[in-house]
């Protein structure tokens, strides 16, 4: 993968896989990255995601390689992994489910290490940050959870008895 001309094609082969693909590639390298080191546990682990969720297998390869070159865009440009992660916590507290993911990845090279469990911290805040209500849809909510506890039965006050 050392030419342009490579690269460029990777990129092309790999543009258009969805939502969920694209996710991943955004995901996984800054997962593996994330203790600023690369185990190969942690690389054999992705691969393994990828191969589970896209087929055909060729392309699964494909997204990988593309993932190894941005963990290597990564240990020459630490700003580009700062973005990169900034992303991946808006992708995962858009879809709680994508921790799942990140915890495989952390907890492949059998150690978990205190940079790693930071993250739950950070993403448990963000999560809550994103998801918050303001006072005018809590007061809305409390209302409605009293309704539901008392079983939805609410009269209709133009109804004669």
């Amino acid at each position: 993968m050392d030419s342009l001309l490579s690269r460029l094609f990777l990129y092309w082969q790999t543009r258009s896989l969805g939502i969920g693909v694209e996710r991943l590639m955004v995901i996984l390298p800054v997962a593996i990255y994330f203790d600023h080191q690369v185990h190969e546990e942690e690389l054999k682990k992705a691969q393994k995601i990828l191969r589970e969720r896209i087929e055909p297998q060729n392309l699964a390869d494909s997204v990988f390689d593309r993932i190894q070159l941005r963990l290597e865009e990564y240990q020459k440009s630490y700003e580009e992994y700062i973005a990169d992660r900034q992303k991946a916590l808006e992708i995962i507290t858009q879809d709680i489910q994508l921790y799942a993911v990140i915890r495989e990845i952390f907890e492949s090279d059998g150690v978990v290490g205190e940079s790693e469990e930071s993250i739950e911290d950070i993403i448990k805040k963000k999560f809550d940050e994103a998801w918050e209500l303001d006072d005018p849809k809590k007061r809305l909510l409390e209302e409605q959870e009293k309704h539901y506890e008392r079983g939805w039965k609410i009269e209709n006050p133009l109804k004669k008895p």
